[in-house]
């Protein structure tokens, strides 16, 4: 197929078309497995629960056996909203509820503490009312509809997408979020993948095998795997993946120290932990890299922006026809996916790059592409057009959380102490972070920063308590209702931000305001990201920021399991010579029982290391003629993409194009 050429130093891609479809029989997963050394073997579906847990989707619903339109609606009544999505898998259709809205409070800020508070912010406050009551007005009568369901899946058509900026990288072990998770997510797969109940189910994998100590786990590949060349997919790709590359520090998918991994056979893989870990099986997502591809010279060298992605041998259910660096990007359905020759049903993803989200956007309204994930900011527009648009609004349920993080790094670089005292006082007391988080109305945040495109963070909102703690930190009133401490000084601090998102603006102005209610003086400063992330991962100078480990880069396994203090993402506390704290060591110690996450949050409430505002919500826009699809925030964290189970997606061909006569004919 001809690609149109980029200008400059662009440079495309192009494959030759691809040879005859090859027959292979249906491979199923299978649910046994043989005992590890003697021990009893725990299948993946049993690590579901807590996976679930820590990643905060509290969820009820049943599956039915019926057949239904495709459908998502968002629900509600006044103040309080509910949220119900449905996806349709053949004759199933799931519901589920997400039931842990707060009902949104009255509003009315205090005049007499808001000294600081200018027309300024006011108007902003009053301009996000506004866009809130028309959120919560059309979340509330939100129903959408798709093409009517056939015995016989559709196949043979094309999905168009917008990459929000050029993938940066085809090397899967490099790619962290956005374009480059996406794209290489669709064409590398993983030994196990996350699934639509919060854990994980096999990919590669028949299976995988868990110790009852959580220190030793096994994994038998499929049989006849193969990469897109043909080449065999076996259990020294593992090894190598595990070993040589994501064991390399500098992968953003590092894994736990002291990790040994083994091949007994060609299709076992067994990994044994230096401690018990119950949440290893994220891991076990990230995508297998081919040895015999990369093994020589350094993996995490290859294939950048220099490689021609075409020729990049893959496990994924598609593989790269086409390319143009900052245009164009075509996949193909791989025909040596482990699922052919059934799925994937679409012939492939035809995808053009933009620079920026209002693109996106653009390209999305005006009928280009097929999917998109709205921001707050956006909902409301697509809510009012999506009947003559012929698209579905979907929420995937909550995504993780976002925190008001305190700089508990004792030194920085260089040996200078990251927070200039006395803010590390401040910040080092259980008392002053407990102040805080009671301090914080969630429900207000949501209606006032996410337009009601959220759900309230977990904690209490109780001012007379908060001020209670807060003076159990040894504060005390100060001149302009500002509070001191022992010596005198005025708490106030600066708040970093992401400048770079309207929602995080309104979302430190909240914030600020309520924290003011009670004597601190928070003052929001927003960054640019990037040099955000390089403060807070880089020089650990900073005081507080409003933030998560997914927005400074995290990738997902390691995002997960960031309250463990040796993990790289651990931000608000990245180690040093001087050891962990004692409710550190409590942390670390829930990764090794099958009890952890519901420990985690009971060590959570005691000690506020970080303080939880709010979890948004993952929406997304698809097409009606966009059949069989499912859409998760937990999937999309792994996979990138709001199209979680592609291979089964199905859109129809386009029609034979029509053949004008000849002249005089």
């Amino acid at each position: 197929m001809a690609q149109r050429q980029g200008t400059g130093s662009a440079r495309s891609h192009i494959a030759p078309e691809a040879s005859k479809k090859q027959s292979a029989q249906k491979i199923e997963d299978k649910k046994g497995g043989r005992a590890l050394d003697g021990i009893p073997a725990q299948h993946h579906h049993q690590t579901r629960r807590h996976v679930r847990n820590q990643f905060g989707v509290q969820r009820t619903g049943d599956i039915d056996q019926r057949t239904s339109k495709y459908g998502s609606r968002l629900e509600g009544a006044g103040g309080q909203i509910g949220a119900v999505a449905g996806f349709e898998h053949g004759d199933r259709r799931e519901e589920g509820r997400y039931e842990n809205y707060r009902p949104p409070e009255a509003f009315g800020w205090v005049g007499a503490s808001m000294a600081r508070t200018a027309a300024s912010v006011i108007s902003f406050l009053l301009m996000a009312r506004i866009f809130a009551f028309a959120a919560a007005l059309l979340l509330a009568g939100c129903t959408s509809t798709s093409l009517p369901l056939t015995p016989k899946p559709v196949t043979g058509g094309v999905l168009s997408g917008t990459l929000i900026g050029d993938p940066g990288t085809f090397n899967p072990a490099l790619a962290r979020r956005g374009s480059a998770l996406e794209v290489s997510r669709l064409m590398f797969a993983g030994l196990l993948m996350p699934d639509k109940a919060g854990g994980f189910s096999p990919d590669l994998a028949a299976d995988f095998q868990q110790a009852e100590d959580g220190r030793r786990y096994r994994v038998r590949l499929k049989p006849a795997l193969v990469w897109s060349n043909g080449q065999p997919l076996g259990a020294n790709d593992v090894v190598f993946s595990f070993e040589r590359v994501y064991g390399d520090g500098r992968s953003p998918g590092s894994l736990p120290r002291g990790l040994k991994v083994s091949a007994p056979d060609e299709q076992t893989v067994e990994f044994v932990l230096p401690a018990p870990d119950f949440d290893f099986a994220a891991y076990l997502t990230l995508p297998i890299l081919p040895a015999h591809a990369l093994a020589e010279g350094d993996p995490l060298a290859r294939w950048g922006l220099d490689a021609d992605p075409t020729t990049l041998p893959v496990s994924g259910p598609f593989l790269c026809r086409g390319y143009t660096p900052n245009e164009s990007l075509e996949l193909a359905a791989n025909p040596r996916y482990w699922r052919r020759p059934e799925q994937p049903y679409l012939a492939g993803i035809r995808y053009r790059i933009v620079p920026d989200r209002p693109a996106a956007l653009a390209r999305f309204q005006s009928g280009q592409s097929d999917t998109y994930r709205p921001s707050p900011e956006e909902y409301a527009g697509l809510a009012a057009g999506r009947s003559s648009g012929n698209y579905a609004l979907v929420s995937g349920g909550a995504e993780q959380p976002v925190y008001l993080a305190f700089n508990l790094n004792r030194t920085a670089v260089a040996g200078k102490a990251p927070v200039a005292s006395p803010g590390a006082n401040w910040f080092a007391n259980p008392a002053f972070r407990q102040g805080v988080a009671l301090a914080i109305d969630r429900s207000r945040l949501v209606q006032e920063a996410f337009l009601n495109t959220a759900e309230a963070g977990k904690g209490t909102f109780d001012q007379d308590a908060a001020r209670e703690r807060l003076a159990a930190a040894g504060l005390k009133g100060g001149a302009g209702g500002v509070l001191t401490d022992a010596a005198g000084h005025k708490v106030s601090f600066e708040v970093l931000l992401d400048g770079d998102d309207p929602a995080q603006m309104r979302l430190g102005e909240g914030v600020r305001a309520q924290l003011a209610l009670v004597g601190l003086d928070a003052q929001p400063r927003p960054l640019p990201r990037l040099v955000l992330r390089n403060r807070i991962l880089r020089q650990k100078r900073w005081q507080a920021a409003i933030t998560n480990p997914e927005r400074l880069g995290a990738p997902p396994p390691a995002s997960l399991s960031f309250w463990r203090s040796a993990n790289p993402w651990h931000f608000f506390d990245l180690g040093d010579d001087q050891g962990t704290l004692p409710w550190q060591d409590q942390f670390d110690a829930t990764y090794g029982n099958k009890t952890g996450a519901s420990e985690r949050e009971q060590l959570i409430a005691a000690h506020q290391p970080l303080v939880e505002l709010v979890r948004p919500l993952a929406l997304a826009a698809i097409r009606a003629d966009v059949r069989e699809s499912r859409f998760s925030a937990f999937e999309s964290t792994y996979n990138g993409r709001i199209l979680a189970n592609i291979w089964e997606v199905q859109k129809a061909p386009p029609p034979p194009a029509e053949v004008s006569p000849a002249p005089g004919s």
